[in-house]
């Protein structure tokens, strides 16, 4: 994170959409979600890829219920639609968390 924060406030460069997300994708491959959370809640640069990142990496971790919180909270990022809810039933799906995402897709029986 320095280096991220260095290179913009030393040298002025500008973050984009692309490199929030993948600060936030190297982030959470060293399960730095705390970080990564933060990152997102301080940076307006987020959209649909950030999340898919997050649930991804989530559920790679084996997280589902804070994979699920993650999508919950998208409303206030103005996000919680069908594409993002796709996204965390693929990225559900594509961590062998199967019997989670149909849970989440048809209710628990």
């Amino acid at each position: 994170m320095e280096f991220f924060n260095w290179v913009e406030s030393e040298h002025g460069f500008k973050h984009t959409t692309e490199t929030y997300n993948h600060m936030v994708d190297i982030l959470c491959k060293f399960f730095e979600f705390d970080l990564a959370r933060q990152l997102l809640d301080e940076r307006p640069e987020r959209d649909h890829a950030t999340f898919r990142i997050m649930f991804k990496r989530y559920a790679s971790a084996h997280l589902v219920h804070e994979a699920i919180d993650c999508y919950n909270k998208l409303g206030e990022f103005n996000l919680n639609d069908e594409t993002s809810f796709v996204n965390l039933v693929d990225a559900l799906c594509e961590y062998k968390r199967v019997i989670e995402a149909k849970e989440l897709c048809l209710g628990k029986d």
